[in-house]
């Protein structure tokens, strides 16, 4: 502009000296006009630019002037993006719309036309004609159909010399700048520099401003200058916030006193005065007291400024430091606490110390604690030292419940519950008029869970006005509650290991078996009073001693290098004496086998060994004597084995249960689904079913039986409300929420809702079913409906099985019981007929005759033959095979003479009246009493005389057994199986059984069976 201003002053000179033509007048005025009018022009975007005009307006308004200026040229101003890698457009009023799209966004590295030129460059780029001189034929053809021939383009250079964008201008027709034009075009480049330097400059200061309001109200640090020559004050916006004063308030030292608290007031008029005094910078801290009756920690750091000699101003933060003072509070208080809690103090003293400490963390509020009943129903005082005691005393034992005031229902719900007003919540219907006595208005409740989310007690704060609890609230009743679950599982940890301690002490007391803890070196440390009696030493005599004194000497090596072993090995326990026998050393020196398994314990960085040892001497000669008859045994045990091995068994579970699942899964565009039943004795709800990729799953499937297959009613959140009240809910996200047992399993099958059903009998909820989804839903009443109808289809499929399986079950037990009868009848009362032709041929062997002997064993092998054969029958539900030749007389006969050839017992059969033929169920009835009675005789009556009487009338049958022998008492106590089966015989047939007989006056045994049409069959 100055150049400009040189020719347009060296134009007006020209025209006052002589002898210039008169025609050089009319150049002077034009360019004085020209001059001028950039003079004119220059001001107006100066002044735009201190008016704080905003950059686009400015750029346009430096274009219009050039092409004001020189009315044949189009102007263009191009701005350097911020990577500086591209040209944006700034301002272009004139240009040709299409051609501005066209070169908008150009990277100036591939040199696309003169404005990129410049930028890439630094410095002017001149193309007088674009036909010839554009190096780019895509500029060129865009240029030229716009109707544009010439550009000259600048850069705009900042203060530090960097490219801010390129002036530009255009002409309609080829030609080059005169040195005026260059010289105008730099000025304006300057212009514009100026313009975007200061726009940029005044971004960047609202950017910091912006920042630094937002760090401080992050930080919670306010700003302040105090002039205190002039009294002037100044505040940031968080410093006004901090002290709790609207903006619009013109600031003041007065207004700072005003909102300290009265117990530091002389503190901090004393640091300003020092400070002001001295000229000494401000480093302190102090509370304020606010409106609200809050009270805020106020750290306030300063430094003096301005001339010593005169002026005095200080500049500094105030930082509000209020929740690094709770935390330093909390964090002191929590120490107290675990302090208590680890010396050991009493619960009570612990728990008052942690409700003082609530109410010291939270203005305004007393606090409650309340511990669960040792049977879970009732809520007991634990602590309350600001409540009224008859307040305390009155709510003490309250129920636990749905509607049982916040604490009750807290502890019921397992969650929070906040009463705002207790005069209008209808939790508190049973309790209002006790809280109300005594001024508490809102009582707001928090259960305290152990670590295995068992609800202890719980934790409620109360506030004289109705209300809702502030999030300084909720941080205390967090915290607080933390610290008594803490407590509460330390004094259960404590009470349990007196217990553990007390078990473990009398089972020491009482164990027979010798218990022995050693250490490291192997002396005693422990010998309890069963190792009293094994090892005849007293404890007072081998504790101290080395457990050497209780081994023979011949082992000791090999037990030191087992202990050495044992050592290394990582395992805590194992078996002793798998490769050899162990034997142990009394008091006296005798020597005796015994079992032995060691443990090792780490205590305190020392081993302790513990060793509990048997005496099996009585176990080894039991074996020994047991060996003798291993034999006889095995093939007794093999026998009965096979028998039964032929028991028959359940068929396979019904499958209308799984068809049930699949139609309610199918039905409802379900993933799965499971069932879930109470158990009406314990109350516990237990797994039975699922659904899951197209099969049934039961709780016997190992993957099920791992994850909580038996669960209480409160393990999942909807359950106790719908067992009480019999209506379906929904789980609408697994996701979030509360968690419960079976969440880990569901989530990882991709479940995200479940609506459980209830499954109902007579009204009552018998238990539920969970339909799960892969997606979040919502449900339509119709598909509720829907829902609650296959419920009702499921639990009749499950009561239908039910049914069926107790109906096998009766079936299976009646014929496990006939089994037992006929194995009883055969194979016992069988070995009994051996066992005395054994003895018979024993007798007969010792008195030297061998052919009796000879004969009894032969008869003791038929006699076992033919019990065995009978076992075979039985166990295929035949006949016994005399019954198939002869009928009920003759075979009771032919059992007669078998099982008492050769013995002592005499023994007859009569009939009366005329035989009839029975049904096949009597005959083998009546034949296996027959044979039970007569084993009694041989082997435990010492009878001589055994008599049968079959008695045949016109309506009744009558069987009497009677023998001569020692007799017993019919109304004593029995074992064994022979009376019981001979009485469900005899109550199968529907007949009766009369016992008569006495000690030493034998026994007479009477059964009558009337007849009945199944009871006789036809004669052939």
């Amino acid at each position: 502009m100055s150049a400009c201003l040189q020719e347009a002053t060296g134009a007006r000179r020209a025209v006052a000296s002589p002898g210039l033509q008169a025609g050089q007048d009319d150049d002077l005025r034009e360019g004085r006009r020209w001059a001028e009018a950039v003079l004119a022009g220059e001001r107006r975007v100066l002044e735009m630019i201190a008016r704080n005009s905003s950059l686009g307006s400015i750029l346009e308004a430096l274009c219009r002037l050039v092409e004001q200026i020189s009315p044949d040229s189009l102007c263009c101003i191009s701005l350097l993006d911020a990577s500086g890698a591209q040209l944006a457009r700034g301002a272009a009023p004139s240009l040709p719309q299409a051609f501005m799209d066209a070169i908008e966004g150009r990277t100036i590295a591939d040199a696309w036309g003169p404005c990129g030129l410049a930028a890439l460059r630094g410095e002017p780029v001149i193309l007088a004609d674009i036909k010839t001189d554009s190096p780019c034929g895509g500029y060129r053809d865009l240029a030229l159909a716009n109707d544009l021939r010439a550009c000259w383009s600048t850069p705009i250079l900042s203060s530090e010399r960097k490219v801010l964008g390129t002036f530009a201008v255009y002409g309609r027709e080829p030609r080059s700048p005169s040195q005026q034009q260059r010289n105008l075009m730099e000025q304006f480049a300057h212009l514009a520099s100026i313009a975007i330097e200061r726009t940029r400059a005044e971004e960047a200061l609202r950017r910091s401003e912006t920042y630094l309001a937002e760090a401080q109200k992050l930080s919670h640090t306010g700003s302040f200058g105090w002039n205190v020559s002039t009294g002037e004050v100044s505040w940031s916006a968080e410093t006004f916030r901090i002290l709790g004063y609207e903006q619009g308030l013109r600031p003041e030292m007065g207004l700072v006193l005003q909102r300290v608290h009265p117990e530091d007031l002389g503190l901090v008029q004393r640091m300003i005065e020092a400070a002001s005094r001295e000229r000494t910078g401000l480093d302190f801290e102090h509370r304020l007291l606010m409106p609200n009756g809050s009270v805020k920690h106020l750290h306030v750091i300063a430094h003096a400024a301005g001339n010593k000699a005169v002026e005095l101003e200080f500049v500094g933060a105030v930082m509000d430091v209020t929740e690094r003072k709770r935390a330093e509070a909390l964090v002191a208080g929590e120490k107290r606490l675990l302090e208590m809690i680890a010396r050991g103090n009493e619960l009570v003293l612990i728990l008052e110390a942690l409700c003082r400490f609530g109410e010291e963390m939270s203005r305004d509020v007393l606090v409650s604690i309340l511990l669960v009943s040792s049977d879970g129903k009732s809520l007991r005082h634990g602590a309350a030292p600001s409540l009224p005691p008859a307040y305390t005393q009155a709510i003490d034992g309250g129920r636990i419940g749905p509607r049982a005031g916040s604490c009750g229902t807290a502890a019921y719900r397992g969650q929070p519950v906040i009463v705002s007003d207790i005069a209008t919540d209808p939790l508190w219907a049973d309790y209002r008029h006790l809280a109300l006595e005594q001024g508490l208005r809102a009582c707001w409740s928090t259960p305290i869970f152990s670590t295995t989310r068992e609800v202890m007690g719980t934790f409620a704060l109360y506030s004289r006005e109705p209300g809702t609890p502030t999030q300084e609230h909720k941080n205390t009743i967090d915290q607080m509650t933390h610290l008594a679950a803490v407590a509460l599982e330390h004094k259960r940890a404590e009470e349990a290991l007196r217990r553990s301690e007390s078990r473990f002490e009398g089972i020491l007391e009482i164990a027979e078996d010798a218990i022995i803890s050693v250490d490291a070196r192997q002396c005693i440390l422990l010998f309890n009073q069963g190792a009293e009696k094994v090892f005849g030493y007293r404890q007072s005599e081998v504790i101290g001693q080395r457990l050497d004194l209780l081994l023979p000497p011949r082992f000791a090596s090999a037990h030191q290098r087992h202990i050495e072993e044992f050592t290394r090995s990582p395992g805590v326990a194992r078996p002793m004496g798998q490769r050899r026998e162990i034997f142990a050393l009394r008091k006296s020196g005798q020597e005796f086998p015994a079992e032995a398994s060691i443990s090792k314990l780490d205590v305190g960085g020392e081993l302790v060994f513990t060793v509990i040892l048997r005496d099996i001497t009585e176990r080894k000669q039991a074996a020994e004597a047991l060996r003798a008859s291993e034999q006889l045994a095995r093939g007794q045990a093999e026998a009965l084995g096979r028998t039964l091995d032929a028991l028959a068994r359940e068929s396979a579970p019904d499958k209308l249960v799984e068809h049930v699942l699949r139609t309610i899964t199918e039905q409802l565009g379900a993933h799965s689904s499971s069932v879930w039943l109470r158990n009406e004795a314990t109350g516990l709800v237990a797994f039975e079913f699922a659904f899951e990729s197209g099969k049934l799953v039961t709780g016997a499937d190992a993957g099920i039986s791992k994850i909580s297959p038996i669960l209480k009613i409160d393990d999942v959140r909807p359950w106790p409300e719908i067992f009480r009240t019999g209506r379906p809910s929904v789980l609408e996200d697994i996701r979030r929420g509360p968690d419960f047992p079976w969440r880990e399993h569901v989530l990882s099958l991709g479940v995200i809702t479940i609506l459980i059903v209830p499954m109902l009998i007579a009204g009552q909820v018998q238990g539920v079913i969970g339909i799960r989804f892969t997606r979040k839903r919502t449900f339509r009443a119709e598909e509720i409906a829907l829902a609650q109808a296959l419920s009702h289809q499921a639990m009749l499929a499950i009561q239908l099985m039910r049914l069926s399986r107790e109906g096998r079950q009766a079936a299976v037990a009646a014929e496990r019981n006939r089994m037992a009868r006929d194995i009883h009848d055969t194979l016992a009362q069988g070995f009994t007929g051996v066992i005395v032709q054994l003895e018979a041929a024993a007798d007969a062997s010792s008195e030297g005759l061998a052919k009796e002997a000879s004969d009894h064993l032969a008869r003791a092998a038929e006699l076992a033959r033919s019990s065995l054969r009978e076992a075979r029958r039985s166990v295929r539900a035949l006949r016994p095979q005399v019954l198939e030749e002869r009928d009920l007389c003759g075979a009771l006969e032919e059992l007669i003479g078998k099982m008492t050839a050769g013995t002592s017992l005499r023994a007859k059969l009569s009939v009366q009246g005329e035989p009839r033929s029975l049904g096949p169920q009597w005959d083998e009835n009546l034949l296996r009493i027959g044979q039970e009675v007569l084993t009694n005789s041989l082997r435990h009556a010492q009878a001589s005389e055994f008599d049968v009487q079959v008695g045949f009338s016109a309506d009744q049958l009558r069987l009497t057994l009677r023998d001569n022998g020692l007799g017993f008492d019919p109304a004593g106590k029995f074992d064994g199986f022979g009376l019981l089966g001979i009485r469900e015989r005899v109550e199968s047939m529907g007949g009766r059984l009369a016992i008569a007989g006495a000690r030493g006056e034998g026994t007479a045994i009477s059964i009558t069976l009337p007849y009945s049409d199944n009871s006789l069959r036809v004669a052939s």
